[in-house]
């Protein structure tokens, strides 16, 4: 189940704390799952079971998606123009957040404090920014009819495969299914990495802008020093293209869509970030560009790191405290540390 999550890029809603979904006679379990897609995971919302009769012995599962607040696709906030506004909005609420800040005490609390952050930001750029409308953008894209078959077969056979258990079949019976199962959920697996890496290729080919820290550092253009923090074999004589090469081949799957993704860095003990370090940060960060659904774009985040720069290191340096990057801004794919 673990392996068709991450394939489908699936997210489990479900809470073991409120107790089983299944409740019969002679037995009690947690067969009904709620998986989510994980780009909107975040607007589930009272995920809970209900304490009321049903027409069988699983009860029913009840949950809220919370949409109202999502940003139009069709814009991006002039962020340029209003930033005393946007100042001063954030500026009634920030003493409030230094005192939260220093009550939290693991990732969990910190994943909360950051999601609420966001949604601040996000309100101070609704009500002080004007908007902008968006162009066309280009957009990485591989789903496809195929895909969509492929993963409802898989789908089906794993109910039929669960049920076959369930009931006690005999042993041929469910070793039978349980092989049909793991066989179509092997051929989907590589399907999905072909796909992938074709639609990537396509992409790559097709994608013609001359700017951008990306395009300056494959063709030598940038002025600042910059490093890849891969060195594959330990060769301290590896280029740009072999490191670049190393992390394709290491994050998508070659030719053969049967490869492995088998990269595993090494992480040695991290020092606290000092404000020297953000500086590097933020000062890299250029003006516009909005990231992705949340619309918060670099002069956003350039103001609230002036606003208290004190307030900024203390948030990121709980993030290495807790060596955890907040699963919020992963689901909503927010690319602030990842910004060009």
């Amino acid at each position: 189940m673990s392996e068709f999550m991450a394939s489908n890029n699936l997210s489990l809603a479900n809470i073991p704390e409120y107790g089983p979904s299944f409740i019969s006679p002679i037995n009690v379990g947690f067969p009904d799952l709620t998986l989510i897609s994980t780009t909107i995971f975040n607007y589930i919302k009272n995920w809970g079971i209900l304490d009321m009769e049903s027409h069988s012995d699983h009860k029913y599962i009840y949950f809220n998606i919370v949409i109202e607040d999502l940003p139009e696709a069709d814009f991006f906030f002039k962020s340029k123009y209003g930033q005393k506004k946007f100042i001063n909005y954030l500026k009634k609420h920030l003493k409030i957040w230094k005192l939260k800040l220093k009550k939290i005490t693991n990732s969990l609390y910190l994943n909360t404090f950051i999601q609420d952050l966001v949604e601040l930001v996000k309100t101070a750029a609704f009500k002080t920014l004007k908007k902008k409308p968006k162009k066309s953008a280009h957009k990485f894209s591989f789903w496809n009819e195929d895909l969509r078959k492929s993963r409802n077969k898989v789908s089906k056979l794993f109910k039929i495969y669960m049920h076959n258990k369930a009931i006690n079949s005999n042993v041929d019976t469910v070793q039978r299914s349980g092989c049909d199962y793991r066989k179509a959920r092997a051929e989907y697996k590589k399907l999905l990495l072909f796909t992938k890496r074709k639609a990537w290729e396509v992409y790559c080919l097709n994608y013609n802008e001359r700017f951008g820290n990306l395009f300056k550092l494959i063709f030598n253009k940038l002025k600042s020093n910059s490093s890849i923090g891969v060195n594959p074999n330990n060769n301290p004589n590896n280029s740009i293209q072999d490191k670049i090469t190393f992390i394709m081949d290491s994050f998508f799957p070659g030719q053969s869509p049967g490869e492995e993704l088998n990269y595993s860095p090494i992480l040695g003990p991290i020092d606290p970030l000092v404000l020297p370090d953000l500086e590097i940060v933020f000062n890299g960060l250029k003006g516009g560009k909005a990231p992705g659904l949340d619309r918060i774009d670099y002069r956003m985040w350039r103001a609230v790191y002036d606003l208290d720069k004190i307030f900024m290191l203390d948030l990121c340096n709980l993030c290495f405290h807790f060596n955890y990057f907040p699963k919020c801004l992963r689901n909503a794919r927010i690319f602030f540390l990842l910004k060009s």
